[in-house]
């Protein structure tokens, strides 16, 4: 490995130079909207998301992954989509993923409806905020629910961030069991806009995957949640060590490529 890759390692595996490396290409994605937008406040409204987002991002990387490996590959996927100035979603760690994902689709459908009762009371010149606080004031939510709902209209509705692909951290599937124990995977990606796009991602460390009897139960397991209708995607620890940003983009054209299917 030349020195250059090691100076990378480093900045990914550090929270604080990482998100470094985050502003640049966030900077740079926002001076790219300038060119591109008619409408000169979206620039700010882009800058504003993607910060929020790769701040959120680097925060759920840094506490819930369970090897520097996973830090380094979730990192250089990070940056691969604000690369291509595309936004990418990290959700925390959940143990029943199958569960999760649902009630997440419900909330993304009420989001919707509630935006849609919001156009309908333009006519009363109410902003956002003054609309979530009627709702509230009318016992239709909570006030954790109202913050939660704000941002919920800006992400999946105004912005479409349903048409982002979201990324699992530690998903676990309870009902699917090898050797006595249930499952949980390093990662699992989905699309909310069409559920039934869905990837498990695994970075396999030699420490926890190189022995005989590993290797035997990943099978078991990729076969598993093969009947589940669920593709795997395997990455070594050693081939993400030596080029993380090459094998991160492995899955990013995976993954951007659900974008361009109809």
């Amino acid at each position: 490995m030349d020195q250059t890759q090691i100076c990378l390692n480093k900045a990914l595996q550090n929270q604080d130079a990482f998100l470094r490396l985050c502003k640049a290409f966030t900077d740079i994605g926002v001076e790219h909207q300038r060119t591109l937008s008619k409408d000169k406040d979206w620039p700010a409204v882009y800058e504003q998301v993607m910060t929020e987002l790769v701040q959120n991002n680097a925060a759920l990387v840094f506490k819930h992954s369970e090897s520097p490996i996973e830090v380094l590959f979730l990192n250089s996927l990070a940056l691969s989509f604000l690369n291509a100035g595309l936004p990418l979603v990290f959700l925390p760690p959940a143990d029943d993923v199958v569960a999760a994902i649902d009630e997440f689709l419900k909330n993304i459908v009420f989001i919707q409806e509630l935006a849609e009762r919001f156009q309908k009371r333009t006519q009363l010149n109410l902003s956002l905020g003054e609309f979530i606080d009627h709702e509230f004031k009318q016992h239709r939510m909570t006030s954790e629910d109202a913050c939660s709902c704000m941002r919920g209209v800006i992400y999946y509705e105004w912005l479409s961030l349903d048409k982002t692909p979201h990324v699992v951290l530690q998903a676990g599937f309870p009902d699917v069991r090898i050797d006595g124990r249930s499952v949980r995977v390093d990662l699992l990606a989905f699309l909310p806009a069409k559920p039934n796009k869905k990837l498990v991602i695994e970075c396999d460390g030699f420490q926890f995957h190189g022995s005989q009897e590993a290797f035997t139960r990943d099978r078991k397991r990729d076969r598993a949640l093969g009947a589940l209708s669920l593709q795997v995607l395997r990455f070594s620890g050693s081939e993400i060590y030596q080029d993380a940003p090459r094998t991160a983009q492995e899955l990013f054209k995976q993954l951007t490529a659900w974008l361009d299917e109809n």
